[in-house]
């Protein structure tokens, strides 16, 4: 698996942070729906077909990244 860093370094459009952090920010609003968008990520490829902003599919998480697009 990728490191952080190699994960950042691969992907200068979206700022990449770790599944924990991320949810840690959207859940105390730092992050919103209107601020941007964003990908689960698995350390090789973006995850599009699930919405990082369902509860559910952080329920079901198994990917360590997270890539996130300002606006």
């Amino acid at each position: 698996m990728k490191s952080l860093e190699q994960v950042r370094k691969e992907n200068p459009y979206g700022d990449v942070y770790s599944d924990t952090v991320f949810l840690d920010m959207l859940c105390s609003e730092v992050i919103t729906e209107y601020d941007g968008f964003g990908y689960f990520y698995d350390g090789e490829k973006e995850i599009v077909d699930k919405d990082i902003f369902d509860p559910l599919a952080w329920e079901e998480n198994d990917y360590p990244y997270v890539i996130w697009y300002n606006k």
